[in-house]
């Protein structure tokens, strides 16, 4: 028969329906516009509304308006005249296998191919450029990688929470690499050695900085969080724990003698940090190998002849030599300073000697020292 407008399909042909949620309200949104309430068919408790201003309900774009608010043990649907859908596409799950024409029945792994000698026929076939026919180890948060062209493996040494990546030895807590988040909000590489774990990273204090850090997140079981290295956005390097120690006297040496090394009593730490100062003997131990810078600051009174004093290490001795005259029983103050070459675990003391004065007095004002490099 003879029509204007768009061929009708001839198969199948559906009206879209929405159905509500209700609760007590008139007022409920549309997932289509609508010119007016004419478009739409309104259902209520399985009874079909009236239309209008007047009557059951009234609808505009997306508004759909009650004239008596519903109840929220109502059911409520709503279908779209107006939004006819004619198709030759079948809905969803209407088309078996038979029609089709599928010859067999598939296992895992198998794909739909056309079927040899048989015109618009199907089988269910192994797939020739490589399906995956075999999952091994599928767990929770593993990541899967290929084992061949046809299987794929859960790692379990390899694993994504959806916070963070870790590779491990296989053994937990002894040699890892985890890429994540902490929980203080930065964002690091952490790697792990037995109980010592470091994160490397950025934004250490969850503030925004950009600043990268170095942290030792715990120590046999005991979480730190002790930074060891940041080097902010400018390029400055902040080194929390890098030996250093300064300390003085809290009381003058008197009454000393001659032809006698006298170590400085610097008895009264300032700060030590690392604790590599020892104020009982007055030594530091290096704790690394590296190039050490050490000051010292001294008054000497009632003295007659020239002191002569040194940096006293394990390696060798920094003499500071006096280039005056005899002091001739008066006082003078002296500083002193050396970059030495220490080992791990080589100490350092000052000291200081008389050749001629046998009756004199040391005050030790300062000594200082710190890793350089």
């Amino acid at each position: 028969m003879p029509y204007v407008g768009n061929v009708p399909a001839e198969q199948y042909a559906s009206f879209e329906v929405q159905h509500f949620t209700t609760s007590a309200t008139t007022s409920y949104t549309l997932t289509h516009a609508v010119a007016n309430e004419l478009d739409i068919r309104l259902v209520l408790n399985n009874v079909i509304q009236q239309p209008g201003a007047s009557y059951a309900y009234t609808a505009s774009a997306t508004t759909l308006t009650l004239s008596s608010a519903t109840a929220g043990t109502d059911t409520m649907y709503a279908v779209y005249i107006g939004k006819a859908v004619q198709t030759v596409t079948p809905p969803d799950g209407s088309v078996s296998e038979s029609k089709l024409q599928v010859s067999n029945s598939p296992t895992n792994g198998q794909v739909l191919s056309a079927q040899s000698g048989a015109a618009g026929g199907l089988t269910w076939a192994a797939d020739a450029a490589g399906t995956i026919t075999a999952f091994t180890n599928g767990v929770d948060n593993r990541v899967v990688t290929a084992t061949s062209a046809t299987a794929l493996n859960g790692e379990a040494n390899l694993t994504y929470d959806g916070t963070q990546l870790v590779l491990t030895d296989g053994t937990e807590g002894t040699d890892n690499l985890l890429v994540k988040t902490t929980a203080d909000g930065s964002i690091s590489m952490a790697v792990e050695k037995s109980d010592l774990k470091y994160d490397l990273g950025l934004d250490h204090n969850n503030d925004g900085s950009k600043n990268f850090f170095i942290r030792e997140r715990t120590k046999d079981g005991v979480t730190t969080n002790s930074l060891r290295l940041i080097i902010d956005e400018a390029g400055a390097v902040t080194k929390p724990l890098q030996p250093a120690f300064n300390a003085n006297a809290s009381s003058a040496q008197n009454g000393l003698g001659a032809t006698t090394w006298i170590t400085g009593e610097f008895d009264t730490e300032i700060f030590d940090v690392n604790a590599d100062y020892d104020n009982g003997t007055y030594i530091f131990t290096a704790p690394v190998t590296g190039k050490y810078l050490f000051t010292v600051m001294w008054t000497v009174e009632r003295f007659s002849g020239r002191p002569y004093s040194m940096f006293n290490t394990s390696n060798r001795n920094y003499t500071l030599s006096y280039f005056g005259n005899d002091l001739s029983g008066g006082a003078d103050s002296f500083t002193g300073s050396v970059i030495a070459d220490m080992d791990a675990s080589d100490t350092c003391k000052w000291r200081i000697y008389a050749y001629d004065d046998s009756d004199w007095d040391l005050q030790c004002y300062n000594f200082s020292g710190t890793l350089l490099c």
